[in-house]
């Protein structure tokens, strides 16, 4: 189960599509309708996109998340980066395995690996500046299928996230120095794979004004959040390559619905209250910047 709200977001689109096909002439000019696929497993859908050439010729960009992060009705608004650049890092411990109980005979993978689970806690606290911002978690290992018998190999995957191109190049770095280095302390050997996902979303800050404008003429100021940074990654940022671009997050947690647990929980429920607020706020981005009237 993925259980993120993109079907939310399908949902969104098609009810600006129903709008816009029933008052074309609300509008100037040529209005493409992005359907988002495979977001969630880099290199994503939207590089596709891209790719084919469906952005060319495109002037501004707009796009949104439906997200338990913030409270039901909010519109978090933010100006510049706004998405952590996303990539995975694979780390294949190998040593000599053997029978559990002759450990001496043995190189064993899984108590390097548990080294190298236990430094890469290191990186962000000693090698990153304190003004930076990123997260490193090992989030899958495997290793074994007897009891018994120490395994020839570990594996261990997990994700990074930054704001910086240096900062994301330095754990790089130590991720693949680390791991070899603690390996080889242990006659072992460590085979490091980094793999490159999103690069981070960022903002026009001209847009983020017009899509302030835009949900306080709809809904009121006080539902305007301005945001900090959020750590999800986000393919959106493969299409912006060539154009500005605004993205947002629309809260819709609420606890009284159960809307309000995390996005990938089990529990996640999409809140439907909503969909009609998200389309309404594409229209009214759609009439602030292609009006017949040129206002």
């Amino acid at each position: 189960m993925h259980a993120c709200g993109h079907d939310g977001h399908t949902a969104i689109l098609l009810g600006v599509a129903h709008a816009l096909a029933k008052f074309p002439d609300k509008f100037v000019g040529k209005i493409i309708l992005i359907f988002q696929h495979a977001e969630e497993q880099p290199p994503g859908g939207a590089i596709e996109i891209y790719n084919a050439g469906v952005m060319e010729g495109v002037d501004e960009l707009y796009g949104l998340h439906l997200s338990s992060a913030f409270d039901k009705g909010v519109f978090g608004i933010r100006a510049g980066v706004l998405t952590a650049a996303t990539d995975e890092f694979r780390i294949t411990v190998k040593g000599s395995g053997g029978h559990s109980a002759f450990p001496q005979l043995c190189i064993d993978p899984i108590v390097i690996g548990g080294e190298i689970i236990t430094a890469i806690q290191t990186i962000i606290a000693r090698k990153i500046a304190p003004s930076e911002e990123a997260v490193v978690s090992v989030c899958k290992v495997n290793a074994g299928t007897a009891y018994n018998v120490i395994p020839n190999t570990m594996q261990i995957i997990g994700s990074i996230r930054t704001f910086s191109e240096d900062t994301r190049q330095t754990i790089k770095a130590e991720l693949e120095k680390l791991s070899a280095g603690i390996a080889q302390a242990h006659g072992g050997e460590a085979d490091f794979e980094y793999i490159y996902g999103y690069d981070s979303v960022i903002n026009e800050p001209k847009l983020a004004l017009v899509s302030e404008k835009a949900v306080s003429e709809l809904f009121g100021e006080e539902v305007v959040l301005h945001i900090d940074k959020v750590y999800p990654g986000e393919d959106f940022s493969a299409l912006h390559k060539d154009c500005p671009a605004i993205f947002i997050e629309v809260g819709t947690a609420d606890k009284t619905k159960g809307t309000h647990y995390p996005h990938h929980n089990p529990q996640y429920m999409m809140d439907e209250d909503m969909l009609v607020p998200c389309v309404a706020y594409f229209l009214q981005m759609i009439w602030l910047r292609m009006r017949p009237d040129g206002k």
